[in-house]
Parts: structure tokens; sequence; C-alpha cells
């Protein structure tokens, strides 16, 4: 469900998987629809109840962050398995809303949080969890990228629509931390605008018991800047960085080296994993629903954060 940029992209990882067939796509727009059913070789319809399918495997909605929630209600009628692009919703009574439709419908339902499939993150949570950094103390996250000009009427630059810059880009790094170290105690965080009040920066800091966390995200890089995103996490017993760009160093207390890992796509990744969990008949741990409402709930608080110039306590 979707035609959009991010329909596109899971359309193309869909694409790369064996076990699995696309047999329509779903968008009010029928160019946009038809363009991208005729490049996947599939049938399109503007809702699902006209597609007319005794049987839906599960719904991958890629709609905007506004639709998510009427489209989930919407496809847990035809389906339990559904696939959500993050963020999963933006508004409380819709949090609400989900845990009720999961409960009725007894629904599998996975927020696509790309970051928690991507090998180098992956490998860094690894690392933690292992305790190969040692007690970790101190990370720090970037994500900047030019504005997101390719969104329909630019509903990505309209906070009732998509949050905003901290819920539709800073989320990935929130989101990451969260699942690596849990709700933080505290967060403080600023958001600086330009003259339309469409947000360029933001910064945030999530504040734990033996460590702090700094986030950088921005919509403000030039044109001619192509995205890019780090990650630093430094622990008693060394560091690790990795980049978007495909570095992965290690450096511990006798030197530095760099670690290659395996190339893949984080998107057919993710995407592989949920189809695993329909057929297997098994619920997707990997990005569970309680581990998303927590991310959800700090991207609430940075937000209040930023708005208000306090210190929010979780």
């Amino acid at each position: 469900m979707g035609c959009g940029s991010m329909g596109v992209c899971h359309g193309e990882a869909y694409q790369k998987l064996e076990n699995v067939q696309i047999t329509a796509v779903v968008d009010i727009d029928r160019e946009k629809g038809q363009a991208l059913a005729g490049r996947l070789g599939c049938s399109w319809a503007p809702n699902l109840a006209a597609l007319r399918f005794d049987k839906i495997d599960f719904v991958d909605i890629c709609l905007p962050t506004h639709l998510h929630f009427a489209a989930i209600s919407q496809a847990c009628r035809f389906t339990k398995n559904i696939l959500c692009e993050k963020p999963l919703v933006i508004k409380e009574e819709e949090i609400s809303g989900i845990s009720l439709l999961i409960r009725q419908y007894d629904l599998r339902l996975m927020t696509a949080h790309v970051l928690r499939f991507w090998n180098c993150y992956d490998k860094i949570r690894d690392m933690v969890k292992n305790q190969t950094l040692g007690e970790v103390s101190s990370i720090g996250c970037t994500r900047r990228q030019k504005r997101p000009v390719w969104s329909a009427s630019n509903w990505l630059y309209q906070s009732s629509l998509s949050g905003g810059l901290v819920y539709d880009l800073m989320i990935h790094d929130i989101d990451y931390v969260v699942w690596l170290l849990g709700v933080p105690k505290a967060v403080v965080g600023d958001i600086v605008h330009d003259n339309d009040q469409v947000p360029l920066h933001a910064k945030a800091q999530l504040r734990y018991e033996n460590c702090i966390v700094d986030l950088f995200a921005s919509w403000g890089m030039p044109e001619s800047f192509d995205f890019y995103a780090t990650m630093e996490v430094i622990g008693g017993k060394g560091m690790v960085f990795c980049d978007s760009a495909g570095a992965f160093t290690w450096t511990d207390h006798e030197g530095n080296r760099k670690v290659s890992l395996e190339e893949t796509d984080p998107y057919a990744e993710e995407l592989r994993y949920f189809i695993d969990c329909c057929e297997q008949n098994r619920y997707p741990d990997k990005s569970d629903i309680s581990s998303v409402l927590q991310s959800l709930k700090t991207t609430r608080a940075i937000d209040q954060a930023a708005a208000t110039g306090r210190i929010i306590v979780l």
C-alpha cells in the first residue's frame, strides 16, 4: 500500500527475494500505482477492497505517516500479517488504537525500522550485548541529508502529517538506541527552523544511568550533499565507528583496525525476516511492538523537550 518513494524501495527489495511474489499494489493515484505495478509485474487497485482477493498473505504499508493507522485498520480485515513503515503512528490516540487492534485481530504487526537489519548496526548491537566494548558510556549518531522535496505536496514538512524532522529522520537513531539500551531516564532536545517553519536541524541528548547519547539529524544540508549517517559507540574496552559509506572501525587500547562486513541490502533483509516470520507463524521479535512503542515514547519526549526547552523525564 503506497507507491511513493518507500513503496518503490520496498518493491525493488521484494524482487531480490525468492520466496515472495507481489500480487498487487494499492494507491489512490492511478498513474503512480499503475506505473509501479508495471515495473513489478502485478496488478493495481485504489484500495484493498477493490482487489477482491479470497486471501491476502500479508500487507506492506508504505503510505505517508498520517495514513498509517487507517491503513492498518483496513488491512487487519484481510490479514493478520502487516508490515508498516516507520514511524508506526504519531498520535497518542492512535497508539492506543494500535494496541486495541493487535488484541482484537491477533495481529502480527511489524514496524519497518531498517537499522535493526543494517549489518553494521546489527554488528554493533552484538558487540554491546557481548560486552566486547565493555561498559558503554557514550554514543553519538548523526543523520544528514538535503531537504526531502520528493514527498507528495511536501507532506513531510507538515508536522501534523509526518511528525516532522524528529519523527521522520531522527527516529531511525532514536529507535536503534532505545532497542539497544532501553528507554532513557531523561531527554533534552532542540530544533532549528527556517523562515517557513520547516525544521532544518535537530539535536537531542538521551541520558542513561552511566551513558550519554547525542543525536543530530538534518534536513538542511546543501543540494549537492549526499545522504550521510554515522554512529560511534565508546566503552571501557574500546570504541567502534561506522558510517553509511561502509566504514566500520574498531579501536581498542592496542590500536585500531578496519572490519569488513558482508554487503547486504538492509531493506531486503527486513522484508526477508518478516516473510520468514509469516511462513513460520512466528512473532517478529526483532521489531516487537513493545520496543517500537518505547521508541515512540522517547521520540515524543524529545519533540516535547524541543518545543518547551525543558528536560523531559521519562
